[in-house]
C-alpha cells in the first residue's frame, strides 16, 4: 500500500483555506458549518522549559473519537484485525490503525460491528485523553471487543489479522504503527 499511496493531504497557504470551506479567526480556524475539529491557537508559557515562551496551533476536537481493534481467537492465537490507511502526518504513507479509528460523527464500515458489540464481548472500554503538543482537549474512546461467530473472518483488502506480538514488532521500527493502535496495543495485556 505504501508503494502506491499518494500523500492523504498538501499543504495550502493559510490565506487560501477560506476558499477551501474554512472561516478565520483571531485565535481558530474552523469549518464553515461545523466539523470534527477546530484549529486553535495557543500562546504557551512554560518558565522550567528550554523554550520560556512560544505560541503553536493545536486540534480541538469537537467530540470524542474511537479506536477500536476486533480480536479474534486463530488458530488457538489471539489476533486483532488491524487496517492500513493514511492520514494527515502519515509522512511514509499508510500506517497500521486500530480495526476502526474514527473521530466524532465519524464513519467507517466495521463502526456498527463495534458499537453493536454484545457487552458480554467487550473486553476493554476506556477512555483515554490524547493531549500531547498538537491535541487539546481530546478524548478517545477505547475499545478491545471479541469478534462474533457471524463476523466474517475474511478481512476487506485494507485490514489484515495480526497476532498482538507482530503487532508490537512492528512498533520497533517508528512510522508502521499508528499512535491509536500503540495505545490500544498498551492496553491489550488487561484485556485478555
Amino acid at each position: 500500500m505504501r508503494t502506491h499511496a499518494r500523500p492523504p493531504a498538501r499543504p495550502v497557504p493559510l490565506r487560501a483555506t477560506a476558499a477551501d470551506g474554512w472561516l478565520r479567526g483571531p485565535d481558530r480556524l474552523e469549518r464553515r458549518g461545523g466539523g470534527p475539529f477546530t484549529v486553535v491557537g495557543a500562546r504557551v508559557e512554560a518558565p522550567t522549559r528550554e523554550v520560556p515562551s512560544w505560541t503553536q496551533p493545536l486540534v480541538e476536537p469537537t467530540g470524542t473519537a474511537l479506536s477500536a481493534f476486533v480480536t479474534a481467537r486463530l488458530g488457538g492465537v489471539l489476533h486483532v484485525l488491524v487496517e492500513a490507511r493514511a492520514e494527515p502526518g502519515c509522512l511514509d504513507g499508510p500506517e497500521l490503525h486500530p480495526t476502526v479509528h474514527c473521530l466524532p460523527d465519524g464513519t467507517h464500515p466495521l463502526l456498527d460491528h463495534v458499537l453493536g458489540t454484545p457487552p458480554s464481548r467487550v473486553r476493554y472500554d476506556v477512555e483515554l485523553s490524547e493531549e500531547g503538543g498538537r491535541f487539546y482537549h481530546a478524548r478517545c474512546r477505547n475499545l478491545l471487543v471479541e469478534a462474533e461467530d457471524a463476523f466474517p473472518l475474511d478481512a476487506p483488502a485494507t485490514h489484515r489479522w495480526m497476532t498482538l506480538g507482530q503487532l508490537a514488532r512492528l512498533t520497533g521500527f517508528g512510522q508502521y504503527v499508528s499512535i491509536q493502535a500503540r495505545t490500544l496495543l498498551a492496553c491489550a495485556p488487561a484485556a485478555v
